[in-house]
């Protein structure tokens, strides 16, 4: 069990990662064109 919870909390903590990414990759491309 604290195993598997061990892994549910990797995957939140890569899913906001991801997020954090996703949201600089779509301001970057703003700033590229300005």
């Amino acid at each position: 069990a604290l195993r598997r919870s061990g892994n549910e909390n990797m995957l939140g903590l890569v899913i906001l990662i991801l997020r954090s990414i996703l949201t600089d990759l779509q301001v970057t491309p703003t700033n590229l064109d300005e």
